[in-house]
């Protein structure tokens, strides 16, 4: 459900896996299934350690429209007008979630016009 785009946030902001489940107290394998939307209940308690963890707000993580974020090492570093390298990984997540935005607006569409 929020795992792709948790995993966006978190490889944007030069973290592993292994970091953030740390940070929030979770088994490593348990956050990765939470990456892999395996995880069924995102509770308030578990999304706000998320968010504080990767530096965003819980709406950042539960919206469905991708949040514009600086793709830089540390969440708290200026980006000014320095060039940015973005991972192909962290391109096709990004992709994925205006894929799924524009599927779910469609299907909206779709039964507003009857």
């Amino acid at each position: 459900m929020y795992g792709t785009k948790i995993k966006a946030i978190r490889m944007a902001r030069g973290m592993t896996q292994d970091e953030l489940a740390a940070k929030i107290h979770v088994a490593p394998n348990t956050y990765c299934k939470m990456e892999q939307d395996q995880r069924k209940n995102w509770d308030e308690d578990l999304l706000q350690k998320i968010a504080a963890a990767l530096d965003v707000t819980i709406s950042d993580i539960v919206s469905p429209t991708p949040i514009i974020m600086s793709f830089h090492d540390s969440p708290n570093s200026v980006v000014g007008n320095q060039t940015i390298t973005i991972s192909k990984e962290v391109l096709d997540i990004l992709q994925k979630q205006l894929e799924q935005k524009d599927a779910m607006i469609m299907e909206l569409l779709k039964k507003i016009s009857g």
